[in-house]
């Protein structure tokens, strides 16, 4: 069968692999979808290398073809799997933190250090196949993983209050679904994006109430005088720099308030650390999900569809992968969320 294999950096190729076989231990799908994530893009330049050759995929659903040991469970089912092989058995798992347990470390995440979903038929392990209901989209399915690194980040960890004035930076897909969640709390959004095309897009789409620009002059500064003290909140949700956090994030957030961070970079951040603390600020960290997220997010999509279709804006082959990830990695992608068929 086909799948779609990371050869090398920036090379993605369709190989043929065998199909998966039944050890009694997990559940066979169908794969029907697959999200094509910004991690997928730092996977596929080298920045992070976890190793070479593996099969990209790790926002996935399709349906049962062989349910394992999974009685629940029926062939034709639909299901999505979260992409993380955490123990269950250790401190992190048993108080809600399985996005931090060791487990899912050393034995990796498909899509990201194993073998993913981006092919006909993927084994996944049996307890991290959660039903979805039939009515649930195919496309939506794939989009479960990164609704719930939205609300890992707004509720999880940000903690959104009603009330709350949150200032969101960025207006990818994880900008969007943050965005989301902290909305069905009660908060005033405020989101800050610099490509014209994605502002147009949570204009029309998002839950934002406002959306800035913040490369004309005095726009930041003009939302955050309507709050009177600052932001409670603000998601950095792109890819912090120096800048970003001395001239924006510190300047912007109210005293006492939070700064989350969602988006990832690599290397070293410096901050002018009295303007930090004069201002008593916190500064809190989002990293992947948990498995309430996971289920969190299945609810969302099941009771909510109509406010998550219009973000997926393409559904491509995997022979068309490789362009996508060009044109992500120029910045020249146009798109909000692109979904793979890998049976197209």
């Amino acid at each position: 069968m086909k799948a779609l294999r990371l050869v090398e950096p920036k090379n993605f190729q369709i190989v043929d692999i065998p199909e998966p076989i039944q050890d009694g231990k997990h559940v066979i799908i169908d794969v029907e979808r697959v999200g094509l994530c910004g991690s997928d893009l730092t996977l596929w330049k080298g920045t992070r290398i976890f190793g070479s050759g593996h099969i990209m995929g790790h926002e996935y659903c399709g349906t049962v073809v062989d349910p394992g040991p999974r009685k629940d469970l029926c062939i034709g089912d639909r299901v999505a799997g979260i992409p993380a092989n955490y123990c269950r058995n250790c401190f992190f798992c048993n108080n809600g933190m399985e996005n931090l347990c060791n487990e899912t470390v050393t034995k990796g995440g498909p899509g990201v250090t194993i073998d993913g979903a981006c092919t006909a038929r993927f084994a996944v392990l049996a307890d991290k196949a959660f039903k979805l209901d039939s009515a649930v989209k195919p496309e939506l399915g794939a989009l479960v993983e990164p609704i719930a690194n939205g609300h890992h980040a707004a509720i999880t960890r940000g903690n959104v209050q009603a009330g709350e004035n949150i200032l969101i930076i960025g207006g990818g897909i994880i900008a969007i679904l943050t965005a989301w969640w902290a909305k069905k709390q009660g908060a005033y959004i405020v989101m800050s994006e610099i490509n014209e095309n994605r502002i147009a897009h949570l204009k029309k789409f998002s839950a934002a109430d406002e959306v800035v620009n913040p490369m004309e002059e005095g726009a930041l500064k003009a939302v955050q005088a309507k709050t009177k003290i600052g932001f409670d909140k603000i998601f950095e949700c792109s890819h912090p720099n120096d800048k970003l956090f001395n001239e924006t994030l510190i300047p912007m957030a109210r005293k006492g308030g939070t700064i989350i961070q969602v988006g990832s970079m690599e290397g070293v951040l410096s901050f002018n650390f009295f303007a930090f603390q004069y201002k008593e600020l916190s500064y809190v960290s989002s990293w992947s999900i948990t498995e309430n997220d996971f289920t969190e997010a299945i609810c969302a999509i099941e009771k909510y569809p109509q406010d998550f279709l219009p973000h997926i804006t393409s559904v491509i082959s995997m022979g068309e992968v490789q362009e996508r990830m060009t044109a992500m990695s120029s910045g020249k992608l146009q798109d909000v969320k692109v979904i793979i068929d890998p049976h197209r």
